[in-house]
């Protein structure tokens, strides 16, 4: 909608193959989430977006892209982009870095086309060092995800009508499926080491991008595994647990963390924003569908979005429901 009705270029960014779920969703269509040849054909043959990033290397992991469209693309076939890819030996982030500059030079398209053995990117490795927390790169062959953020930026934000980006790190979900504490924390601090590096973009002077005009919005699709940490255990800074097992058997027998289950859950996400008005566009939607609290329903944040864009829509959902007059003091300590 942005694309056909404001202009905007249009970017994902994913450590997880670019055909898997959530970016594929914003940039295709498809009966069926596992569909991935198809899905990658339309996102590079039809829908073309501006930035894709992401894994899914037919190298790595022949799963998530067929060897045609891989040979097709490296072919120059879709001269549009600019290509990068994973090479073994060779710094990731500096390769990204260096197709983004060229993009940018061209007036081109850009696609990063990383990934390892699982199709994702191999995630950063936290050293349990209490007191001095130390993250490590697994391998330099994929960039992190903050490289991956701004190179997406750099192009994206040369078109004047304007751009939107969904960036994920798709292993903080994969960690949790598998309830694998340590892989969590390592991907979390990519995730946060990203937003970072998105803030200092939009901070940067001397150019037409500000608060005044950009929103950032974290948040999550959904929660997963019941993971708790143990309040008379708690683990310090660079503190990681003892943790047993492989695969999706992990275990941790000084119980300082605990998960429920190995699937997706029911709990309540945070939703962050920061610029162009956010606070008062969530707040408008807050305890619409869910009386007395400040809830919000996942489906207000296109919502909001569409409102911040100026986007006119029409949502067929509704909620048919008999709100309280009043709100006692417990429900509004609802947050």
């Amino acid at each position: 909608m942005l694309r056909e009705q404001k202009g905007f270029a249009i970017g994902v960014v994913s450590t997880v193959p670019f055909t898997h779920a959530t970016p594929a969703s914003f940039v295709s269509h498809n009966v069926h989430r596992n569909n991935y040849y198809h899905i990658a054909d339309e996102i590079i043959r039809t829908i073309k977006p501006e930035v894709v990033i992401g894994g899914g290397h037919p190298l790595w992991n022949s799963r998530f892209m067929s060897a045609t469209l891989y040979n097709d693309v490296k072919s120059g076939l879709f001269p549009e982009y600019v290509f990068v890819e994973r090479v073994s030996g060779q710094d990731g982030s500096q390769r990204l870095k260096n197709a983004a500059l060229e993009a940018k030079n061209k007036g081109k398209k850009l696609f990063g086309l990383f990934g390892g053995s699982g199709g994702h990117f191999e995630p950063p490795i936290p050293q349990d060092n209490p007191g001095s927390p130390n993250i490590q790169r697994a391998t330099v062959e994929n960039p992190l995800l903050k490289d991956s953020t701004i190179a997406a930026l750099e192009v994206l934000s040369l078109d004047r009508d304007g751009f939107f980006l969904m960036v994920e790190q798709g292993d903080i979900d994969w960690a949790n499926h598998a309830n694998n504490y340590k892989w969590m924390i390592g991907t979390v601090w990519d995730l946060e080491e990203a937003v970072k590096e998105a803030i200092a973009f939009v901070n940067r002077p001397g150019d037409n991008i500000d608060w005044d005009n950009t929103i950032l919005i974290v948040t999550s699709d959904h929660a997963n595994s019941y993971m708790r940490l143990t309040e008379d255990k708690l683990l310090g800074k660079g503190d990681l647990p003892v943790q047993i097992g492989s695969d999706y058997n992990w275990s941790y027998p000084d119980g300082e963390v605990t998960y429920r289950t190995n699937n997706h859950t029911n709990e309540l996400t945070m939703l962050y924003s920061i610029g162009s008005k956010s606070n008062k566009l969530f707040k408008k939607y807050e305890g619409d569908w869910y009386p007395c609290t400040k809830i919000i329903d996942n489906t207000h944040i296109f919502n909001a979005l569409a409102d911040a864009t100026d986007i006119p829509y029409s949502s067929l959902l509704k909620v048919v429901l008999k709100k309280p007059s009043f709100c006692s003091k417990m429900s509004f300590s609802m947050n």
